[in-house]
């Protein structure tokens, strides 16, 4: 008998285990992947409001984030990616940020796709961030435009937790 699959990409990890979508989804730029050609480390720097932040007001607490190829063209070239936060010197929102004030948000790879933190644990965000996006493709048969998707859940609103993650 034929295994059918699900279509699982549509889903974003721990949807089921939070209850809810993200409450935000930041979509790096598109690159395109060239191919038949070497591996690829595009790096980009996005505001917060370029990539689908515009409507995150005030500094919020993240208790999720998740990741995800943006589309079936992006999984099959997707290795993996490290995003950071970036601010300006002396306001990193992490109180352990190095002098350029960035800060890892998320590392994933293949079956590494983000994490929940510990309960009253969490990282801010805050309005005006800068996102680094440090990205691995690998090429496929034609050239294929990709893109990775991070899915960010909140804490409630005023709600701060006890801990910060790093």
């Amino acid at each position: 008998e034929r295994l059918v699959w699900n279509d699982d990409s549509n889903r974003w990890p721990y949807e089921d285990d939070i209850g809810r979508p993200p409450d935000l989804v930041l979509t790096a730029p598109m690159y395109t992947v060239e191919a038949n050609g070497r591996d690829q480390w595009p790096q980009h720097y996005t505001s917060l409001e370029e990539v689908g932040g515009g409507s995150l007001t005030k500094e919020r607490w993240i208790q999720a984030i998740g990741s995800r190829p943006a589309d079936t063209d992006s999984r099959y070239v997707f290795h993996h990616a490290n995003v950071s936060i970036t601010d300006m010197p002396g306001n990193s929102p992490d109180p352990m940020g190095d002098e350029t004030g960035s800060i890892k948000l998320i590392d994933t790879a293949v079956g590494t796709v983000g994490m929940i933190f510990p309960k009253n644990t969490g990282r801010g965000l805050r309005p005006g961030a800068q996102l680094r996006w440090n990205m691995h493709f690998h090429p496929y048969t034609r050239d294929m435009d990709a893109a990775l998707q991070l899915g960010v859940w909140f804490y409630p609103e005023g709600e701060e937790p006890d801990h910060y993650s790093m």
